[in-house]
C-alpha cells in the first residue's frame, strides 16, 4: 500500500510541471501580417524586413508570388522592433517601423502606395558600328539603399528593376520613366543614376549608367556590346609541370578528394574584375566574358577558400566582340 501511495505522490508533484513546460513550448511567436492592395503587381514587388532584438539585426527578403496579396513575417520571441521596406516600380517607397508589442495579431498592416510622376525617355539602341538593333531588351535598375536604411555594413545589397522595354524595328524605345527624384526616400540616400543593362547574358550596354534627371531632352544612345566566348583546356602536362595539386572544379561546395580546390580565373587587364572560367575535372573550361583584355590564372584554394597558390596561365588574352576563342594551354 505504501508503494502505491509514493507513486501517486510523484505524479502529483511532477505532473503540473510537465504541463507548464508543454504550454510554454506551444506559446505562439509574434507575427507581422501584411496585406498588399490588389492594384499592385506582386510579380515586381520587393519587400524586405529588418528584425531587431536580443540576437542583433536580421535582414532578409519576403518572398512574393504572382497574385498573392497576404504575407506574414515570423518575428521570433526575442524580437523587439521590425522595419519594413516595400517597393513597387512606379510608386514611392513605403517604409514602416513597429514595436513588436504593438503589432496586432489579427489586423494586417496595409501599406499605402503613391504613384510617381513620369517623364518621357527615348532610347536608341545601336550596335558597335552604329547600326540600329531591333528586339533588344534594356532594363533600368537601381539599388534600394538597404544598408543605410536598416543600418548594417556587410551583407547582401538589394536592388530592383524600374523599367524593362524592347527596341522596335528602328532600334528605338519610347517609355515613361518614373521620377525617383520625386520620391523622398532616394534623395536621402544619394541615388544619382540607374544601371542600364540587358536581361540577356550575351552582352553589355554602353553607357552602363543613366543619370537621374527630371527630364531627358535628347535621345539617349545605348550601344550594345556583345560578349565573347572563351573556352579550351588546361592540359595535364601543364598541371604536372607547375606541380598543381587539387581538385579541378569551379564549385565551392564540390566534393573534394584533396585538401585543395583549383579554379581558373580571368582577371581584367586593370585588375578590377575577375571571372570564374568554370574549369572542370578534365581540364576543360568555358565562359562568356565582356570584350577586353584578360590575364588567366589558376588559383589553388585551401581550407575556408583561402588562397594557397596563384599560377599564371596566359597573359594579355584579347577578346573581341562576338568572338569564339579557343585556348589550349600545354
Amino acid at each position: 500500500m505504501k508503494r502505491y501511495c509514493s507513486i501517486l505522490f510523484l505524479v502529483l508533484v511532477f505532473g503540473p510541471g510537465l504541463l507548464v513546460r508543454q504550454e510554454a513550448k506551444a506559446e505562439k511567436q509574434p507575427v507581422l501580417r501584411i496585406r498588399i492592395p490588389r492594384e499592385i503587381d506582386t510579380d515586381s514587388l520587393k519587400m524586405i524586413s529588418g528584425v531587431y532584438g536580443g540576437d542583433g539585426l536580421g535582414v532578409g527578403p519576403i518572398d512574393t508570388k504572382s497574385g498573392v496579396y497576404d504575407y506574414s513575417v515570423q518575428l521570433g520571441s526575442k524580437a523587439k522592433t521590425v522595419k519594413l521596406l516595400i517597393y513597387a516600380p512606379g510608386y514611392k517607397m513605403v517604409t514602416a517601423e513597429f514595436g513588436v508589442k504593438s503589432i496586432s495579431p489579427v489586423q494586417p498592416f496595409a501599406p499605402r502606395f503613391t504613384k510617381l510622376p513620369t517623364t518621357p525617355l527615348h532610347l536608341k539602341v545601336v550596335g558597335s558600328n552604329g547600326e540600329p538593333l531591333a528586339n533588344q531588351k534594356i532594363t533600368l535598375s537601381h539599388g534600394l539603399a538597404t544598408h543605410q536604411y536598416f543600418g548594417y555594413l556587410d551583407g547582401m545589397a538589394f536592388s530592383a528593376d524600374l523599367l524593362t522595354a524592347t527596341s522596335d524595328n528602328k532600334g528605338e524605345i519610347d517609355a515613361e520613366l518614373p521620377l525617383l527624384l520625386e520620391d523622398p526616400y532616394f534623395p536621402i540616400y544619394s541615388l544619382t543614376s540607374l544601371l542600364m543593362s540587358s536581361p540577356n547574358a550575351d552582352g553589355d550596354c554602353s553607357p552602363s549608367l543613366l543619370p537621374l534627371r527630371r527630364s531627358y531632352e535628347q535621345p539617349v544612345i545605348v550601344t550594345r556590346l556583345f560578349r565573347a566566348k572563351l573556352s579550351g583546356k588546361i592540359t595535364k602536362s601543364f598541371l604536372r609541370r607547375h606541380k598543381v595539386e587539387g581538385d579541378l572544379t569551379p564549385y565551392m561546395n564540390a566534393k573534394r578528394h584533396s585538401p585543395f580546390r583549383v579554379e581558373l580565373r580571368a582577371e581584367s587587364g586593370d585588375g578590377t574584375r575577375g571571372y570564374n572560367c568554370m574549369l572542370l575535372g578534365g581540364g576543360e573550361f568555358s565562359v562568356v566574358l565582356p570584350i577586353g583584355t584578360y590575364n588567366l590564372h589558376l588559383v589553388v584554394l585551401g581550407k575556408g577558400e583561402t588562397l594557397h597558390r596563384k599560377i599564371p596561365v596566359q597573359k594579355n588574352v584579347v577578346l573581341k566582340e562576338n568572338e569564339n576563342r579557343i585556348l589550349v594551354v600545354r
